[in-house]
């Protein structure tokens, strides 16, 4: 049999909103758990075991995806030009003047 390797990218994309979607999952299964925690208990109990469970893995879900949008977003500032020294470049810059240039060549 041939390794099959699956691309990660649909798990990659998405993982904000499963995360999204378990956390409202274990609030709506701890919900259901209190609600029949006085009649049926073994019933509230394999609730709140899945709510511990469904919010544990979308917490933990949830902190990968915002760790990477910030690497992301870390990325994209350096990219566009939130991390340079804009001193480094504007020392011993100086503009060039002469009088025989007229404006009308630069269009202003």
């Amino acid at each position: 049999m041939k390794n099959i390797k699956f691309p990660k990218i649909p798990i990659e994309k998405s993982k904000f909103t499963i995360a999204l979607i378990l956390l409202v999952q274990s609030a709506t299964f701890l919900i259901m758990s209190l609600v029949q925690w006085n009649r049926r208990r073994s019933l509230a109990g394999a609730f709140l075991a899945i709510a511990a469970i469904c919010g544990s893995v979308g917490g933990v879900l949830m902190i990968k995806s915002a760790d990477k949008e910030k690497k992301r977003l870390t990325v994209i500032d350096s990219l566009c030009g939130n991390y340079l020294d804009e001193d480094a470049f504007t020392e011993g810059f100086e503009v060039p003047v002469d009088d025989s240039i007229d404006e009308e060549e630069f269009g202003v």
